[in-house]
């Protein structure tokens, strides 16, 4: 799997591009890169864009293992702002499940899982100046 990240610090925005095969290895590394990440803020606004991932092979253990990470970092992640693009059923189903299981554990962030760009611009309040597809 690749993903690639766009930070605009000025705007406390990340735009993050998966693309490939998802899996659980994939997923917990990226979940503690983030945590290490000195551009992440309090109050972060994350475009995740699924939309060119060609299979999942992650389970649903691996997204409550991302919540726990986050959890850790409470301070950094507080008030943050996910929104994910999941135009796929598999990918969507996945994304929904991450939604719930964060809020039943109280994650310091809020998720929408949307099908579209333009849902997930419009919920972060994401103008079109961003450099984003």
């Amino acid at each position: 799997m690749t993903v690639t990240f766009k930070y605009d610090e000025k705007e406390n925005f990340v735009y993050s591009k998966f693309s490939g095969i998802l899996t659980d290895e994939d997923l917990e590394e990226i979940a503690k890169a983030l945590a290490a990440e000195q551009r992440v803020k309090p109050c972060l606004r994350e475009l995740v864009d699924l939309r060119a991932v060609d299979s999942v092979e992650a389970s649903p253990e691996s997204l409550g293992t991302i919540i726990h990470v986050n959890i850790e970092h409470r301070e950094k992640y507080e008030g943050k702002k996910i929104a994910i693009v999941a135009p796929r059923e598999l990918l969507y189903g996945l994304s929904k499940y991450f939604e719930v299981i964060s809020d039943i554990d109280n994650a310091p962030f809020a998720i929408n899982v949307v099908r579209t760009m333009a849902e997930a611009r419009e919920w972060l309040h994401i103008s079109e100046h961003h450099n984003i597809p």
